[in-house]
């Protein structure tokens, strides 16, 4: 269909060269926009992927720690490899979530004008990611584990795996704005 602005312009156009012209351009335009959201989609696929493994391995280092916690009690050598091994995944973590981040500013400015939900919903999570400081969280986090504070870097962590599943319901909630709902696909499929 064409868009009223383009009937406008047809019915104010003296020649039928012009007319066609017009056509075009409307078509021309209407690919374009299909064809960025398509490029949001399969960011927006990405991106919510991303956010769920940071969000898995997050769980998976914070039930590592609780072991460690639990088992810390003979303080053995082994325990400072394991202890170093989780400072590692940690600063793992925070390069992953570094990555979504700069993508979630990266998209949201990109779709400010063809996808304003999108972004808006983004930049919200991407804000509130940022002034929660679950960076510093994590490499707080981190610099226990290598000093073997295990009990005290549990309580940062627990700041981290928060802020990070908050991370990843504002990346599923934008992905939805464009994905739509991922039961409703698979229903539809």
């Amino acid at each position: 269909a064409l868009s009223p602005e383009t009937v406008i312009k047809i019915t104010l156009s003296e020649s039928p060269t012009e007319i066609v012209q017009i056509i075009n351009d409307d078509l021309a335009s209407k690919a374009e926009e299909n064809d960025q959201v398509a490029q949001f989609s399969q960011q927006m696929q990405n991106m919510r992927q991303q956010a769920r493994e940071l969000d898995e391995q997050q769980q998976q280092i914070s039930q590592q720690m609780q072991q460690q916690h639990s088992g810390s009690q003979q303080n053995s050598l082994n325990d400072t490899g394991t202890n170093q091994e989780i400072a590692d995944r940690l600063r793992q973590q925070r390069e992953n979530m570094q990555n979504i981040l700069d993508q979630m500013k990266e998209v949201s400015e990109q779709s400010e004008e063809s996808e304003p939900l999108l972004s808006r919903r983004l930049y919200d999570t991407y804000r509130q990611t940022s002034t929660e400081n679950v960076d510093r969280a994590l490499q707080t986090t981190e610099e226990l584990m290598r000093r073997n504070f295990v009990p005290q870097a549990q309580n940062t962590e627990e700041q981290a795996r928060e802020g990070i599943q908050r991370l990843r319901e504002g990346v599923e909630e934008a992905a939805s704005s464009v994905l739509g709902d991922e039961a409703d696909s698979l229903r539809l499929a």
